[in-house]
């Protein structure tokens, strides 16, 4: 697969570590400024974040991996892709690269529940706060169940059925319908880009890995030791992430006084990618505090 297309001021790097071929983004900070490590949602890549890159201050220092079986980090099929692993990984990448403390961890969809496990337990790599954004906090929506849910079994998982159904996205409305269940409109660019994601195999194999090993119940019950300052940010109409659902768990779930939750009214559930701007302007200002 090759690498997307950067925005500018942003270098690619590669990494090999625990087994793992790492592949990302990355942009060192200027003296006094932030470092931010971006943690794209399931079935996203580090182009995901383009679109926020270019609207962030070009001061601010960034890495942006692919999380493993996701773009060009590939991962071992043998390994379990769960929250805590793709957290524990995450933390020793950055190690890796010289970092010993980033001062925030932004996180889309399940990557803000990466970024809430790392928040718990920061003794791989101390953060300074998370931002989450459209937060995949709640049970998954019938969509996912109805076309998704039955492709998580060890059959589908397969070489031979992975290659077939890369054939189907390659060739069938599979990632419009998937797109467009989000509730975001994305420009043709980003669009395009999720196309030629879903049509390759290692990437499918490694999206169903993580959604099928993502422990949604386990980190509930451990978010109420949650000392990291966290603000949240939601789309009202992001039918992947409902509202009152999300608010639900969070009041019964998450530390009243860390954890902050703001609202947007419209965007969907990508609402970062099609409308970066503000969210850019929110973390400027939450860093400025």
């Amino acid at each position: 697969m090759s690498p997307p297309p950067r925005p500018s001021n942003i270098e690619d790097f590669e990494h090999h570590l625990d087994g793992l071929y790492w592949h990302g983004w990355h942009r060192p900070r200027l003296s006094g400024e932030p470092m931010v490590l971006l943690l794209h949602g399931t079935g996203a890549d580090r182009s995901s974040w383009g679109p926020l890159l270019d609207a962030l201050p070009v001061t601010w220092g960034v890495i942006a991996p692919d999380l493993p079986g996701h773009g060009q980090t590939q991962f071992d099929r043998r390994q379990s892709l769960g929250l805590r692993e793709m957290a524990v990984l995450s933390q020793r990448l950055l190690k890796a690269m010289g970092m010993r403390h980033v001062d925030m961890v932004v996180g889309h969809s399940a990557g803000a529940a990466v970024g809430l496990v790392m928040g718990l337990d920061e003794r791989e790599m101390p953060c300074g706060r998370l931002y989450g954004l459209a937060p995949s906090l709640v049970p998954p929506p019938a969509f996912y169940t109805q076309m998704l849910g039955p492709l998580l079994g060890p059959l589908v998982l397969s070489s031979p059925s992975l290659l077939m159904l890369g054939g189907l996205a390659r060739s069938s409305l599979v990632v419009d319908r998937l797109l467009a269940s989000t509730g975001t409109t994305l420009p043709e660019e980003r669009h395009s880009q999720y196309q030629r994601l879903f049509a390759e195999s290692s990437h499918l194999r490694g999206a169903l890995a993580f959604m099928a090993a993502t422990d949604l119940p386990s980190l509930l019950e451990e978010a109420q030791g949650l000392a990291l300052p966290t603000k949240l940010l939601a789309a009202r109409d992001d039918p992947w992430i409902p509202a009152e659902p999300l608010s639900r768990v969070i009041d019964q779930h998450l530390p009243k006084g860390v954890v902050d939750l703001e609202w947007r009214d419209v965007g969907g559930h990508l609402f970062h990618e099609a409308d970066p701007k503000p969210v850019a302007e929110r973390l400027v200002s939450w860093m400025a505090t």
